[in-house]
């Protein structure tokens, strides 16, 4: 489980750098929008991605619903 968490934070990092990267770049302002938000939804992924392993298996009242939340969210 940690290792997945490591791996999408991993990830998210990697996006977030891009995301900077292409902030500073040259590119068209119409392919800089594009990636930009390509990247921010991708960071969106990875976070439901981590919740979602957060939540598999926990024992508090709520946390099978929240899961099926965002496994539905996680398409």
């Amino acid at each position: 489980m940690s290792l997945y968490i490591t791996v999408n934070t991993l990830c998210a990092v990697i996006m977030i750098i891009l995301m900077f990267m292409v902030k500073r770049g040259v590119m068209h302002e119409s392919d800089q929008k594009t990636f930009f938000n390509l990247c921010l939804h991708s960071l969106l992924l990875f976070s439901f991605d981590i919740l979602w392993v957060v939540l598999d298996g926990t024992s508090f009242s709520h946390g099978p619903l929240i899961n099926k939340i965002v496994n539905a969210v996680d398409l």
